[in-house]
């Protein structure tokens, strides 16, 4: 969704319902930048269509504010009726403090530890988390994202060059379904999850801001909710090899920074290195690719097909 959503009407709307008088509109890909009379602000749209799309996005404001009060981000502004998030037909929007810093990147040595520190204060955090939050289990969320990245791949003939390095992928996910079904790894995920910790679970680079005093702050807190805390370490590893390929030289140092603040167990290391071998950014990159909406491949998403099968190839071969 492009920032064309912010009309003037809705210009007026956000002012009226907020009490705030916008001086500067800044566009971005999905939100838009308010400079206004009470500060700098982030405005997000969300789609309305049903009625648990406002409950998670009221179980997000909730969440927002419980981390606000242990020190860890900002929640939404409230609306003149005390609300932390404003109706309109079939949209829902948000407003947030615009904060100062600059999105992470994971080729810094003290980025990439920063990010680590953000994330462990996050899984260690004790607050009342809404129910509504919860997200399938591991093995269901890995089978089903390889099922569709398995059928774009089938049904785009567009790279009949990767049909042998995508059926190595194919038997790589294999085996780490395999593994994450054996008793002692699906006891530790089920122990994790009862543990009821917020998984902030979309943790690519762009929803890191690394602060002017240094720190790191969590952004974008859409995709939140209770989950094994391993699933964001992996995560953010992911996005690490995939931004840095050479990753071998830092990965055992940011696994010991983590397990300093939140304690990993063997079994979680046993996670860590099936996951490792889990081809996360081929999937990504194929379910996201354009060609499976709209027919033909673009150059780009070609590009970065290829790319994603390299990088998974060479963490296989590691």
């Amino acid at each position: 969704m492009r920032s064309g959503w912010f009309t003037p009407a809705i210009r007026d709307l956000i002012e009226r319902m907020y009490g705030i008088r916008i001086k500067i509109v800044v566009p971005m890909r999905s939100v838009v930048g308010l400079l206004s009379d009470r500060g700098h602000f982030i405005c997000k749209p969300y789609p309305y269509r049903q009625r648990s799309d406002k409950e998670r996005l009221y179980a997000m404001a909730t969440v927002k504010l419980h981390l606000a009060e242990q020190g860890i981000g900002f929640p939404f502004l409230e609306t003149i009726r005390g609300k932390p998030l404003l109706c309109d037909r079939d949209r829902m929007y948000t407003v947030e403090p615009w904060l100062e810093g600059r999105h992470a990147n994971f080729v810094y040595d003290s980025d990439r530890k920063w990010a680590i520190f953000a994330i462990a204060r996050l899984h260690t955090t004790k607050i009342s988390i809404p129910y509504v939050l919860q997200t399938p289990k591991l093995v269901d969320k890995l089978h089903d994202r390889w099922k569709k990245a398995r059928k774009c791949f089938l049904q785009g003939n567009h790279f009949s060059d990767l049909a042998r390095d995508f059926s190595q992928l194919d038997r790589a996910a294999f085996e780490v379904l395999k593994g994450l079904q054996q008793p002692s790894v699906q006891r530790q995920l089920e122990k994790d999850r009862r543990r009821n910790v917020l998984c902030h679970r979309d943790l690519a680079p762009h929803n890191i801001i690394i602060k002017k005093d240094f720190g790191a702050t969590l952004i974008d807190y859409d995709l939140v909710g209770i989950d094994a805390p391993i699933v964001d370490l992996h995560q953010m590893l992911t996005h690490m090899s995939f931004f840095f390929r050479k990753h071998d030289v830092f990965y055992d140092e940011l696994i010991s920074l983590y397990a300093d603040q939140a304690p990993l167990t063997s079994t979680h290391r046993e996670i860590l290195a099936l996951l490792q071998r889990f081809p996360m950014i081929s999937s990504r990159e194929l379910v996201q690719s354009s060609w499976t909406q709209t027919g033909p491949v673009c150059k780009v998403a070609s590009l970065r097909i290829v790319d994603a099968v390299g990088a998974d190839l060479a963490r296989l071969a590691r």
